[in-house]
C-alpha cells in the first residue's frame, strides 16, 4: 500500500500534466486554424501527439492512463500521417465505433 503523501503527490502531478495538455491543446489549435502556418495532417498529428504526451506523461509519473484518451490520441496521429501520406482513412467512423466498444465494455465491467 502507497503511503498518502505519495498518492496526493501523483494526483496533484496528474492535474499538472491535465492542466500543461489543455493548455498545449488550445494554443497549438489557435496557431494552427487561427493562423494557418502548417499543412492540415501536421494540425491533426500535433493534436494526437499532445494527447499521447499527456498519457505517457501521467504514466511515467504513476497516475491512471484513460483508454479512451490514449485510443484518441492513437486515432489523432493516424489520421495525421494518413492525410500526410494521402491515404484516405475513414477517421470518424472507426473513433465513433472504437469509442461505442470502449463505452460498452467499460459498462459491462462495472456491472459485474
Amino acid at each position: 500500500m502507497k503511503p498518502i503523501a505519495i498518492v496526493k503527490k501523483n494526483r496533484s502531478v496528474g492535474r499538472w500534466l491535465d492542466i500543461a495538455g489543455w493548455i498545449l491543446f488550445v494554443s497549438w489549435a489557435l496557431i494552427n486554424f487561427l493562423f494557418k502556418p502548417f499543412p492540415e495532417g501536421i494540425a491533426t498529428l500535433g493534436i494526437g501527439a499532445i494527447v499521447l504526451g499527456v498519457a505517457v506523461g501521467r504514466f511515467i509519473f504513476g497516475g491512471s492512463i484513460s483508454n479512451f484518451w490514449l485510443l484518441i490520441g492513437i486515432f489523432f496521429v493516424t489520421a495525421g500521417v494518413g492525410y500526410l501520406m494521402q491515404i484516405d482513412l475513414p477517421f470518424l467512423a472507426m473513433a465513433l465505433i472504437a469509442c461505442g466498444i470502449l463505452m460498452l465494455t467499460h459498462s459491462w465491467a462495472t456491472k459485474h
